[in-house]
């Protein structure tokens, strides 16, 4: 499956580029008004994961001793789910209608005080209560953008794009995480909720370029972004054995894809 999103992303990009290269020299009217631009923006992103994954317990009396306590959280569950995004483009116009940028963008959530029940084969195991570090992110893409000729008085232009890059993900920590089973006994405890990871991520936009005047414009965009899934601190080993002595071990799968929507509006400096 990240194999096929992958081929279709570099496609949508080789697109681009033939789209480019069929275009020969530069039109004094285009859309592109000079050859570079530089363009600052902010908006929200909204995320949600592909899938959960799940956490899982190592318990030494049971049989088979790991077993499934619950489903992994999403991501509006624990950081509220219209996070932030501010970024910077760097573009240069191949030609009359296409643009190839770079593009670096940043992107925070505040994180929220969640819990969620445990259960085991048995019965309850126990209640989680974590308190996680907010969701961060480093995003750094290349990318084409082709421009329809511009309407409304020649001022507005529509145009579609591809970009693919990489995405960085800082540790999140869960400050503490405790858990409570159902005699009232706690273990609390620090602990690493995500480690950090880099991540292949990839998307497309549509949106539009309103000119202002010659070397300013009204940039508004919307995107699809598929990411690599964050990594998960895999094994959580207790710092106090003597606590829920039975219970030896806190392992969580991955979460699928990273999937958001992010929609900015910002100024583009057109220079050159």
């Amino acid at each position: 499956m990240r194999t096929s999103k992958l081929i279709i992303l570099l496609f949508l990009i080789s697109s681009s580029v033939w789209i480019g290269a069929s275009h020969q020299g530069r039109c004094d009217n285009g859309p592109l008004i000079k050859p570079f631009s530089v363009t600052v923006r902010a908006g929200v992103a909204p995320s949600l994961f592909t899938d959960r994954g799940s956490v899982n317990v190592v318990v030494c009396p049971f049989s088979p001793p790991f077993f499934e306590v619950a489903k992994g959280q999403k991501f509006g569950d624990i950081w509220h789910n219209y996070a932030a995004n501010v970024g910077v483009d760097f573009g240069y116009a191949l030609c009359n209608n296409v643009e190839l940028f770079g593009e670096f963008n940043y992107r925070r959530a505040k994180a929220t005080n969640k819990s969620f029940l445990g259960v085991a084969p048995t019965g309850a195991f126990g209640n989680f209560f974590f308190d996680l570090d907010d969701f961060q992110e480093y995003a750094g893409y290349c990318g084409f953008r082709y421009f329809f000729n511009r309407v409304i008085c020649e001022r507005m232009a529509f145009f579609l794009g591809s970009k693919f890059g990489l995405v960085n993900y800082p540790k999140i920590r869960t400050r503490p995480l405790t858990i409570i089973n159902a005699t009232g006994i706690s273990l609390i405890q620090d602990t690493v909720w995500f480690d950090a990871h880099t991540a292949v991520s990839g998307g497309l936009q549509v949106g539009f370029d309103y000119l202002i005047c010659d070397w300013i414009s009204l940039f508004f965009n919307a995107e699809i972004v598929a990411s690599g899934s964050l990594k998960p601190f895999f094994n959580f080993v207790k710092a106090d054995p003597t606590i829920f002595p039975n219970f030896t071990n806190l392992l969580r799968e991955a979460n699928g894809t990273l999937l958001s929507f992010p929609v900015n509006i910002g100024f583009r400096f057109y220079f050159g």
